[in-house]
Parts: C-alpha cells; sequence; structure tokens
C-alpha cells in the first residue's frame, strides 16, 4: 500500500543490506505480538505456525519441512550441531561469507572436522573452486545464496549437486536472498535454507 514505509517521508533509503526500515504492517504485527505476550502459549502460538507456512511457501517447500528459529545465525548453528559432524568429516566454506555461516561450522574444529576455506574471485564464489575443495570426507558446503559483501548471487542447483555427488549438503544463508528473490528449495535442492525477516522481509 502507498506509504507503508513511514522512513521515506524524511529519507530516501537505497541500502537493504543489513537491517531494513520496517513498513507500517511489520510495526502493526510486532505490536500486536507483544500486546499480547501475556496471553501466548508459546508451545502452539498460531501467528508462529502461521509464519512457518508463509516461510515455506516463500521458499517452495512445505510448513513441516521448517522450524522457527529467531535469526539466521542461530539457525545455521543448529543446523551444524544437528549433523553431528565428527574427526574425519570436512566442510566447505569461503572467505566471502557472512560470520554467521563462518562461525558455526569453524566450531566444528574441536571435534576434529576438517573445515576448508574457498577464496573467492572477483567478489563470488566460483564452482570449480569448491569442486577442488570438496572430496568423499565432506559432509557440507555453506554458502549464502547471495553474498552480504559483493551482492553476487550463486547458482544453488550447481553447488548442491557438487555436495550431493559426495555424500554431503548443502546448507545456505538465504539473509540477502529471502524476499528479494524467487526461493526454490526444491528445485536447487537446497537441504537446510536458513534466514531472518530483518532484510527483504
Amino acid at each position: 500500500r502507498e506509504n507503508s514505509f513511514p522512513v521515506t517521508k524524511t529519507v530516501g533509503f537505497f541500502d537493504t543490506a543489513n537491517h531494513s526500515p520496517p513498513c507500517i504492517q511489520v510495526q502493526d504485527a510486532i505490536r500486536g505480538y507483544l500486546l499480547d505476550w501475556d496471553k501466548l502459549d508459546r508451545r502452539g502460538d498460531k501467528r508462529v505456525e502461521e509464519a512457518c507456512t508463509s516461510w515455506a511457501q516463500l521458499i517452495g517447500c512445505i510448513a513441516e519441512e521448517t522450524c522457527f528459529q529467531p535469526n539466521t545465525s542461530t539457525g545455521l548453528s543448529v543446523v551444524a550441531e544437528t549433523l553431528q559432524l565428527k574427526d574425519g568429516d570436512s566442510v566447505v566454506i569461503n572467505d566471502l561469507e557472512n560470520p554467521a555461516n563462518q562461525i558455526p561450522w569453524l566450531a566444528q574444529r574441536v571435534k576434529g572436522v576438517d573445515v576448508r576455506t574457498v577464496r573467492g574471485r572477483g567478489g563470488r564464489i566460483h564452482l570449480e573452486d569448491v569442486e577442488q575443495a570438496v572430496d568423499d570426507s565432506t559432509k557440507v558446503i555453506a554458502l549464502s545464496q547471495v553474498e552480504w559483501l559483493t551482492g553476487a548471487r550463486h547458482d544453488l542447483k550447481d553447488f548442491a549437486e557438487v555436495a550431493h555427488d559426495h555424500g554431503g549438503y548443502l546448507v545456505v544463508d538465504g539473509i540477502q536472498a529471502a524476499g528479494a528473490l524467487k526461493i526454490d528449495v526444491k528445485r536447487d535442492s537446497v537441504d537446510f535454507y536458513a534466514n531472518g525477516a530483518y532484510t527483504w522481509l
């Protein structure tokens, strides 16, 4: 609806690279949630259920395949721990990632996991560089759909194919993509996709 973003009454806002200004509808929803805080049954809050259903539609899966986390970094950390990586496993990350998609994997080194870092070239991660870092010990390729520093977009299906060819998973940080790009985790064979709502959503 027109004038949904109050910030535009006083400034021209062009950068949604971190936290976007909330529109009126989002502000109203947050206020309503806070006003109802003492009445909420957090074990079965209908709004959380509706959010998971909407998010599933947004990324191309079904609600039963989703879980609610407070933010992207927690979601990625939950995935890293859930996979129960062990000594002898390897993970491939890259040097262009936001720390949210590096730290959970670097923390796996205490278990003996080999964390391999691919260097970006020209502001993006190249498939052939990732392919060289992957072998049959690789359990995870962790990648952003859109890089936070450069805006480079990655073809997730190609990276998923490399991960799956070696028996691994593709774990995607989607915070810079969700709400701005068409996402289809089924089409792209993404195993885990995490994003918060504070950037484009």
